[in-house]
């Protein structure tokens, strides 16, 4: 997905992803531009089947464990690397992705400051680990509260 997504970066067509027409990394962050409240809901398709949080926990149904947040660094951090055999990259100078939508960027290294202090065996987004509980029949799982703090900030 990232390397399609990353297409008109690399042919030098575009600078951003902001910038980079028809691709899904363009449409979600301009829906996180207009309710940054989705920026941790789990990452859906763009086109076709929607899948609500009781489908997403159900294994049959599984998609990548990844938030909408985490998906847009993942392709704004690699559109910055150089790849030699490519015309593109978005500029070092240029603000990231999730600076320009006004989210977090410490977002990462507050979930790594709490490894062995807020999570315990798992670090996870707040229904990532709600869905662990469930599945291993608990009502709570150590870190719960953590990740709800991160959101909400």
């Amino acid at each position: 997905m990232t390397y399609v997504d990353l297409n008109p970066v690399r042919a030098g067509i575009a600078d951003s992803i902001e910038s980079s027409d028809h691709t899904s990394v363009q449409v979600r962050a301009e829906e996180l531009r207009i309710d940054p409240g989705k920026a941790d809901e789990p990452i859906q398709p763009i086109a076709g089947v929607r899948l609500g949080l009781d489908m997403l926990k159900d294994k049959a149904f599984a998609r990548l464990a990844m938030s909408n947040r985490q998906y847009i660094e993942l392709v704004d951090f690699t559109g910055r690397q150089l790849r030699p055999s490519k015309r593109g990259k978005i500029d070092e100078r240029e603000p990231t992705a999730l600076s320009k939508l006004g989210l977090d960027a410490n977002y990462w290294t507050a979930h790594v400051k709490g490894v062995g202090s807020g999570y315990w065996r798992f670090v996870a987004s707040v229904e990532a680990l709600e869905a662990k509980a469930a599945e291993w029949k608990r009502q709570w799982l150590k870190g719960i509260g953590y990740a709800r703090r991160l959101v909400t900030g």
